[in-house]
């Protein structure tokens, strides 16, 4: 059987046991200490998947240094008719290995300005589709945006995720602290699953995401302003012409 492939589903031929005795029923169960990860039809001998199994699981013999890598399990079938005559025969079940198990790259994330500070950035994102072993975390890297895209991409400081250094299976948002305000960054994200640590389980990163840090307003005139007003001047009248300041800031992704 492949690894991966979903519970329910048949493991080769049935194990089937003849009984010579005239309409006597054969029952069939499975024992091992590897039984527990497999079904077996009482009536049938068709041995199934009872969740979906991998490769790469040191449990099934698999050995990273191997060449080629193998993982099996022996399952012991029994035969039992209605007199209680048995028999019993050893099964082995190969688990072959699927080398094309990355998951999907998330969507590009979404990064906005955390409320009320001036130094972080909230980012989040879909779980991408997945049809090999289940994602176990994510990755979040960002840089200071630069319009040649040149410089290292930062991953998501340890104090902010779990002990692996990624973010937990169950999020699909995080936070970025301890950032610098008025300034861009650009922010990507990747998925990962248990199959990274034999190098298949690494999905392609997001497109990256960009929030904009807020830029300060500018006078529209430049350099010392002198009004004058006449004295006695009644409270509430104009004095002198109005000084605007313009913020060309559109973006609501800002550190402010």
């Amino acid at each position: 059987m492949a690894e991966n492939t979903s519970s329910g589903q048949n493991i080769g031929d049935p194990v089937t046991a003849t009984e010579t005795d005239t309409d006597d029923r054969v029952t069939y169960s499975l024992e091992g200490p590897a039984a527990r990860l497999f079904t077996i039809d009482s009536g049938t001998g068709q041995i199934k998947t009872r969740s979906a199994l991998n490769h790469e699981d040191p449990a099934c013999g698999y050995d990273d240094d191997a060449d080629p890598t193998v993982c099996r399990y022996t399952v012991r079938v029994k035969a039992v008719d209605r007199n209680r005559g048995s028999a019993a025969s050893l099964v082995t079940i190969n688990v072959t290995d699927k080398t094309d198990e990355a998951p999907g790259a998330p969507n590009a994330p979404t990064v906005r300005a955390t409320a009320g500070t001036g130094r972080s950035l909230d980012v989040s994102w879909s779980v991408p589709r997945n049809e090999g072993p289940p994602i176990s975390g994510y990755d979040i890297e960002y840089r200071e945006y630069r319009t040649s895209g040149d410089g290292n991409f930062t991953k998501l400081p340890p104090n902010d995720v779990d002990d692996d250094g990624r973010v937990d299976t169950n999020l699909t948002s995080a936070t970025i602290t301890g950032l610098v305000p008025g300034t861009s960054y650009e922010v990507r994200v990747r998925a990962i699953t248990g199959e990274a640590a034999a190098g298949e389980g690494w999905s392609r990163l997001t497109r990256a995401s960009t929030a904009q840090g807020n830029k300060r307003p500018e006078f529209e005139t430049s350099g010392p302003i002198t009004l004058t007003v006449v004295e006695n001047t009644p409270s509430g009248r104009d004095v002198g012409s109005a000084i605007l300041a313009s913020d060309d800031d559109g973006s609501r992704n800002r550190l402010r």
